[in-house]
């Protein structure tokens, strides 16, 4: 949208805040303080809220309209863009019902795709946050704890250690490079006899 921070009306929670950033994948980032959240909630607790799905989904279509992505809300997909809430570090319990010491975060999220809370966070919108956490008057620049190179985000299934490279360039913030951390772990093996 070419501001840090977009300001939106949405119905049953007044003004609020967000900021629209590009990279990677379009993600929309607001408060979770604006839902009347903590950004420690696990996903269920979230989605039996209509209200706040109804206000998160009315963000981001219109964070869509505004960011170039549609012409009018009824024409956004429901794929893109995501939207998020984030938080300050806190603690938190995981959906595996380990508990998540706040100082081991340098922020929360909670993403949505599809209009359901993923039980993580997504590649793409964990480097979008990690992007936006490096560009100065954002919302997630002042809801991180600056760390010096890796970001540490907490999401509902623990913790994802992301990287982002930005600078500006003709005063426009541009993304360098965006790094993920992933483990992977084999799923399954077998055999599958063919003829000879």
């Amino acid at each position: 949208t070419g501001k840090m921070v977009d300001t939106f009306d949405i119905s049953g929670f007044g003004t609020m805040e967000a900021s629209v950033v590009d990279s990677t994948a379009c993600g929309v980032f607001a408060w979770a303080h604006s839902f009347g959240l903590t950004g420690t909630e696990s996903p269920d607790e979230i989605e039996a809220k209509p209200d706040v799905m109804a206000g998160l989904e009315e963000l981001r279509v219109k964070a869509a309209v505004l960011a170039g992505v549609a012409n009018r809300t009824e024409d956004v997909p429901q794929s893109a863009p995501k939207v998020s809430i984030v938080a300050k570090p806190a603690d938190f319990k995981a959906l595996d019902g380990s508990h998540i010491d706040g100082d081991k975060a340098d922020i929360l999220i909670r993403i949505l795709s599809m209009q359901r809370v993923h039980r993580a966070t997504t590649m793409t919108g964990a480097m979008c946050l990690a992007s936006a956490c490096k560009i100065e008057g954002t919302i997630p620049y002042m809801a991180a704890r600056q760390a010096s190179e890796e970001i540490t985000i907490g999401h509902s299934s623990g913790l994802l250690p992301v990287a982002s490279d930005v600078e500006i360039v003709d005063g426009q913030w541009n993304v360098i490079a965006n790094r993920a951390f992933r483990t992977a772990r084999r799923l399954m093996e077998g055999r599958v006899a063919l003829p000879t």
